[in-house]
């Protein structure tokens, strides 16, 4: 009998000792999940300011390109041009959005 008290008294102290445990993997998980989160909002950010940039760089270069190309080709009418216009069947017509 006083085997079974000690082994039961054993067996006490370990789950003692696997809740601690369970419980600093519990506040680590959610400093993980809490860095996580910030990482996404970071990064989401950062995706944000780069497209911006790509955006405000491709139409500072079309607006760069429509120069050239009047200073090219003096009394050239570019005031239809635009990042935001195709030629269609060898006119200029606004972008038509693509079907998903």
């Amino acid at each position: 009998m006083e085997a079974k008290t000690n082994d039961c008294s054993l067996l006490a102290v370990e789950n003692t000792n696997l809740q601690a445990k369970v419980q600093e993997l519990v506040v680590a998980l959610a400093a993980k999940e809490q860095e996580m989160a910030s990482q996404a909002e970071h990064f989401k950010a950062t995706e944000e300011k780069l497209i911006e940039e790509a955006v405000t760089g491709f139409a500072d270069g079309f607006a760069e390109a429509l120069v050239q190309a009047a200073c090219a080709n003096p009394g050239i009418n570019v005031s239809k041009c635009s990042p935001f216009r195709e030629v269609v069947e060898g006119k200029i017509v606004s972008l038509t959005a693509p079907e998903d």
